[in-house]
């Protein structure tokens, strides 16, 4: 019977000329709850009619501090692994740091010291994204865990608490042994240790003189991956692991390339990203490709990261904002193709702010935006796939870059509208009307809504004749 509701309940949607172009589909289905507990999952169908057989599933928040939509996605996360055989989490948060604490929970270790060193506190601090944390630690207790895995190749942990270098040392003496003597691997590591601490103290001066020492490290190990390779199978370890090991330790060099870079830095805000988005993408795609070719995976980040073409996205009045940038999701969406759906998360109204911040009032939804067209339904949460005459290009908070970037000008105040003909940059949205602040103890405001009391009595609603909008 809910599944019938869910069918019924799908509202269609006519796009009249006030628009400017028809950049969604015609239908809309709501949805009954973002709560993460919800099991009831008729709801949820559309969704995974919409997704078909993509191996790679993109759940993309505007902003880390979207508390409402992480709260959804930590549903979908459990929905995903439960009903659909989802079973890798791909964070965009350190490539070693979640790799470590996926080794933590394969060990059973503890969840909260997990966290420590895992995670990027965007959502390691968030108590609405700890359901998702508590349901694969405890997964690893079961036949089938639900894995853990990284992109970003910037560390945000310090060096006193970075167990990068204690890790690496246990795998070149324990799981590949026999190719670099002991002299090798101290040395190795005593320079990992002194370019940590390089970053951690903010002395440019020693970050450019630890990566000349790094670079030499990153060298040797990429010339003797093949045979440290051979040496894991031969002990029976996993030999892929060689690869792992080399891929982050370019990551601490590219950290390093990047810091240097800055330093004379005049590229736009986020092509200043432009290394790192690049390596995450590539990250994904050796994950899905030579990692984990036989695993489907759900990638957890936000909006700017996911999108498939940055350079077909205008941002007024700073179009400087975003000049040659390049994103993770171009590169992923490339390699992969139809394996990637990506569904962004928006809001209409609300009040953002990550777990460790304060909160702030979001962007005003534009006229003819996303977000404006779906606030008509008068709905608490919604999904819609992005498709129909995809000649028209309107105005969307999906990216995030509004919050990231709201501030002073040359000329005063400013506020940044991005607009773009979203079908080319993702698949789908799910809409949530009032958005509420990532919060550590998972709080919800008073006027924050988790279940669409009502979901079980909508009808169809006709916002004009379908005919219209071709």
């Amino acid at each position: 019977m809910e599944r019938l509701r869910t069918v019924a309940a799908a509202v269609t949607i006519g796009l009249c000329a006030g628009f400017c172009g028809v950049a969604l589909g015609q239908t809309v289905y709501p949805i009954r709850s973002i709560e993460s507990g919800d099991t009831r999952y008729a709801d949820l169908g559309p969704i995974k009619e919409a997704i078909g057989d993509a191996r790679v599933v993109v759940l993309a928040e505007a902003t880390a501090g979207d508390g409402a939509s992480i709260l959804a996605k930590s549903r979908l996360v459990r929905w995903l692994w439960e009903e659909h055989g989802y079973d890798l989490v791909v964070f965009e948060s350190g490539f070693f740091e979640v790799w470590h604490m996926d080794q933590v929970f394969l060990e059973g270790g503890d969840l909260r010291d997990a966290l420590q060193v895992g995670v990027d506190n965007r959502w390691a601090l968030s108590g609405h994204a700890m359901p998702v944390f508590e349901l694969a630690w405890l997964s690893y207790f079961g036949d089938d865990p639900l894995r853990l895995a990284g992109l970003d190749p910037v560390s945000s942990l310090g060096a006193m608490r970075d167990p990068f270098s204690a890790d690496i040392r246990r795998y070149l003496t324990e799981f590949a042994p026999g190719v670099w003597d002991a002299d090798q691997i101290v040395g190795a590591t005593e320079r990992i240790d002194v370019a940590e601490r390089a970053l951690a103290a903010g002395d440019d001066d020693l970050v450019v003189d630890a990566w000349l020492e790094l670079t030499s490290v990153v060298e040797a190990y990429a010339t003797d991956a093949p045979a440290l390779a051979e040496a894991a199978k031969a002990a029976g370890n996993e030999p892929e692991q060689a690869l792992f090991w080399k891929r982050a330790l370019e990551d601490r060099l590219s950290d390093f390339e990047r810091r240097m870079t800055a330093l004379a830095d005049d590229r736009s805000v986020m092509s200043s990203q432009n290394e790192r988005q690049q390596r995450m993408g590539d990250h994904l795609v050796w994950l899905a490709t030579e990692r984990f070719p036989d695993r489907k995976m759900i990638v957890w980040c936000e909006g700017w990261t996911a999108m498939a073409q940055p350079d077909a996205i205008t941002a007024k009045p700073r179009p400087i904002a975003i000049a040659d940038a390049i994103t993770a999701g171009s590169i992923w969406n490339e390699a992969l193709g139809d394996e990637v759906y990506t569904i962004g998360f928006t809001s209409h109204e609300g009040t953002t702010g990550r777990a460790d911040g304060l909160p702030e009032p979001l962007p005003a939804s534009k006229p003819g935006s996303i977000e404006a067209q779906l606030a008509e339904l008068k709905q608490p949460f919604a999904f819609a796939e992005i498709e129909g005459d995809l000649a028209g290009v309107r105005p969307s908070k999906l990216t995030g870059v509004e919050v990231v970037m709201r501030g002073q000008g040359d000329e005063g105040q400013f506020e940044l509208t991005l607009a773009a003909d979203w079908s080319a940059q993702l698949d789908a949205v799910f809409f949530i009307r009032r958005m509420f602040p990532s919060t550590e103890d998972g709080s919800i405001p008073l006027r924050g809504v988790l279940r669409d009391t009502a979901y079980a009595n909508r009808e169809r609603v006709n916002l004009g004749k379908p005919d219209e909008t071709r």
